[in-house]
């Protein structure tokens, strides 16, 4: 187990290039990165960060939103094979996402099906 950086979990949403030094200044080992920002970076220069400060690539957010309606929905899955691949390449092998229990629109039992039907 090792400590790894999670920007967006502090709303800093900045790409890997202004991230990396952050996380190594504060001794972190690991970095987790939103993948669909950091594919304009390049495989290339996202190895070199990593190597240059000293980071494990820890994971990457899952890039599908579960809660949005069906056509954002099914926009995201499109995106989702190629991204994952180049995550893949990038060396990040894990992602996360979350599972939300409300929600502004839905009902328990509706936003419940919502969930398990996706």
């Amino acid at each position: 187990m090792y400590r790894a950086f999670s920007p967006i979990h502090i709303s800093h949403q900045e790409n890997l290039e202004i991230s990396a030094p952050i996380a190594a200044a504060n001794r972190f080992e690991g970095i987790f990165v939103n993948i669909e920002n950091e594919e304009a970076l390049g495989k290339q220069k996202i190895k070199e960060l990593l190597e240059r400060y000293n980071l494990k690539a820890a994971g990457f957010e899952l890039p599908t939103c579960f809660y949005k309606d069906e056509t954002d929905f099914k926009d995201d899955l499109e995106k989702l094979e190629r991204l994952a691949k180049f995550a893949k390449e990038c060396g990040f092998n894990d992602c996360t996402t979350y599972v939300f229990p409300a929600n502004e629109k839905l009902d328990f039992a509706e936003n419940f099906k919502l969930h398990a039907n996706r």
